[in-house]
């Protein structure tokens, strides 16, 4: 969970200038994320540690997997959460909209390669203890290759990924923050709904040379990604840039709200 900082009354908001600002913003970002940070990764070193003792007490094949694809999740969560919090503590501290987006962006990144890093850090610790591979979203879809050069086109990769979840989750906490609350149900409901229900009864009901055509289009993609990882990191970045342009249409006249 994240804690809020409480801004600071008019009277006591001293002048900044944008610089100071922007990493006023970026402090306050960190804090916040600080702890979920803490807790996530003792959740995931705990398990760890305890899957090692199994896996060399039970002296059978096994392997761990998803750390990665957590920390997807977990950014992709906080950054809902971001937007309206930061928004709200930005407005309130006298920061500017733009330095509010401005600083979510610079925190993303450093979180993106900080994450990165601790998720290597902690694979290549359970593959010492144990000498087997985590199992991992990138080690399924591209072959494992020994080198200095696979594991950086690994990393970029990684970083772009959290990058795109990073995007995602900021519109869609933009979003709903700019929703009427009858809106925000209709969303909520109808878009899972869509989803699940309404896009496989559409592709259903399709004529079959649209069926194909659909099928062939996907299997193009699928293989034009599964070449090379910068190809997956190029497609996340393409990902990453409309959706925080998206994001920057929903704050840059975002109003003060006291509700998500």
């Amino acid at each position: 969970m994240t804690t809020i900082a409480k801004p600071q009354t008019n009277e006591q908001q001293p002048s900044f200038g944008a610089g100071k600002k922007l990493g006023r913003m970026m402090k306050w970002y960190g804090q916040n994320a600080g702890l979920s940070l803490i807790i996530f990764y003792c959740v995931i070193l705990a398990l760890y540690l305890l899957f090692s003792i199994i896996i060399s007490v039970a002296a059978e094949d096994g392997s761990v997997g998803g750390i990665k694809n957590s920390s997807y999740i977990m950014l992709f969560i906080l950054s809902i959460l971001f937007f309206p919090q930061g928004t709200r503590f930005a407005l309130a501290s006298g920061v500017s909209r733009r330095i509010a987006f401005l600083s979510f962006l610079c925190f993303s990144l450093i979180a993106c390669v900080v994450i990165t890093l601790l998720d290597q850090l902690l694979a290549s610790g359970f593959l010492a203890l144990t000498g087997r591979q985590s199992e991992e979203l990138l080690q399924v879809l591209y072959t494992p290759q020994p080198g200095f050069s696979a594991l950086v086109s690994q990393l970029i990769c990684n970083i772009s990924i959290l990058l795109a979840a990073s995007a995602v989750g900021y519109f869609i906490g933009g979003a709903y923050y700019r929703m009427s609350r009858i809106v925000k149900i209709l969303v909520s409901a109808g878009v899972p709904a869509l989803v699940i229900v309404g896009l496989p009864l559409l592709f259903m009901i399709l004529p079959p040379a649209a069926q194909a055509a659909v099928i062939n289009a996907l299997q193009a993609l699928g293989n034009f990604l599964m070449v090379s990882p910068y190809r997956l990191a190029l497609c996340m970045a393409v990902i990453t840039v409309v959706f925080f342009l998206l994001a920057w249409l929903l704050i840059r006249r975002a109003p003060a709200k006291n509700s998500f």
